[in-house]
């Protein structure tokens, strides 16, 4: 009888710790992209606001153009056709490629002047989850 009392309770504490995980970014803001291509990886549990889980909130982008590249590691999420898209098509960002269905990069450019303030470009993550449900996030890139 005691063995099925520690077992119920160590369902309980599974259970519990399962409900609370936490599915927020790790980091709010990535390290400064400073190579030709930095990737980024997406997470799909569900289609609420919190779950789509991007690796970082903000990606942050040093001078220069750099190829920013999203990859979701969720089996049975893919990217819709405009998986990334950034509204009002900033000059800044070009080139958005829907690589494949679980892969999307667009190239950014960073030329603000030394000790210009950053500048944050929203940006829309829509992923279809395994449901088949499309789901919408929207997260930053900041040109430092």
């Amino acid at each position: 009888m005691n063995s099925r009392r520690s077992l119920g309770f160590a369902a309980a504490i599974l259970v519990t710790a399962c409900a609370t995980i936490d599915r927020a970014p790790k980091t709010i803001r990535s390290p400064q992209c400073t190579t030709p291509q930095c990737t980024y990886t997406v997470q799909v549990y569900s289609c609420d606001r919190k779950g789509i889980v991007p690796e970082y909130e903000e990606i942050h982008v040093a001078k220069g153009t750099h190829r920013i590249h999203w990859v979701i590691t969720t089996p049975g999420a893919t990217f819709t056709p405009n998986g990334i898209d950034f509204p009002g098509r900033p000059p800044e960002i070009t080139d958005g490629l829907r690589v494949n269905p679980k892969e999307f990069s667009w190239t950014v450019t960073n030329s603000s002047p030394q000790g210009a303030p950053e500048k944050r470009f929203k940006y829309d993550i829509r992923v279809v989850d395994s449901s088949g449900a499309t789901c919408l996030l929207d997260p930053s890139v900041v040109n430092d």
